[in-house]
């Protein structure tokens, strides 16, 4: 499933070459790895806008959602499990 993403991702950007290196898709990290990229990437200017994006459609509780809500940064997940209504729920308190 998340190797499809990817080459549906890898897809959608080759029109678009300059918006290759805007880009990272990352392979599993550490939690503690995770948790650091997301805090610097929330610290980033108004016009370096960054957003974390669940490709997983395994996660069930949307526990990374809601790490990288924390952090700071918006986000985006699968229609499917718990990312969607963690979203949801954030973009409606807020």
């Amino acid at each position: 499933m998340e190797d499809d993403i990817r080459r549906r991702i890898d897809t959608l950007l080759a029109p678009y070459p300059q918006a290759a290196p805007r880009l990272a898709l990352l392979p599993p990290l550490p939690n503690t790895e995770v948790r650091r990229l997301q805090r610097a990437l929330a610290q980033r200017t108004a016009d370096a806008c960054c957003w974390y994006v669940c490709l997983s459609a395994k996660e069930e509780f949307g526990i990374a959602v809601l790490e990288a809500m924390d952090a700071g940064l918006s986000v985006a997940g699968p229609r499917r499990g718990e990312s969607r209504t963690t979203s949801a729920t954030r973009s409606t308190a807020s």
